[in-house]
């Protein structure tokens, strides 16, 4: 539970940044680098900690942590898409940015919610 917990803020936490990198590009103005970096750095940990929870988990299967796990990882998927493209000096579509908004914020929803229904089958 402690790395599903852990890996959970990290995600609420990558997810800001993404938020807040966003602003950044409404804006028209560079991000700073340190938060370009520590974007994908946190995605990927939180990635890592929820998977190895996942792997790990001892009681039963949870269905919303799960589905938050899953949601995540396409986050992942479509950041590294985005990542990829950029790197090429390729233009990022609107939908690569908008497909990995949603699916970053649903994850972080469905995290807290399988967290807390994890929880109050824990304790009745």
């Amino acid at each position: 539970m402690t790395l599903a917990v852990a890996g959970s803020i990290v995600a609420w936490l990558a997810a800001l940044g993404g938020l807040t990198l966003a602003v950044y590009v409404v804006s028209r103005r560079p991000a700073p680098r340190w938060l370009v970096w520590l974007h994908p750095a946190a995605g990927t940990t939180a990635l890592v900690l929820l998977w190895v929870a996942f792997t790990l988990w001892p009681g039963p299967r949870d269905l919303p942590l799960d589905a938050g796990i899953i949601a995540l990882t396409l986050a992942f998927v479509a950041g590294s898409f985005m990542f990829s493209l950029r790197a090429t000096c390729l233009p990022v579509p609107v939908f690569a940015i908008a497909l990995h908004a949603l699916a970053a914020l649903s994850a972080c929803a469905l995290l807290i919610v399988g967290l807390l229904h994890a929880s109050l089958q824990a304790a009745g």
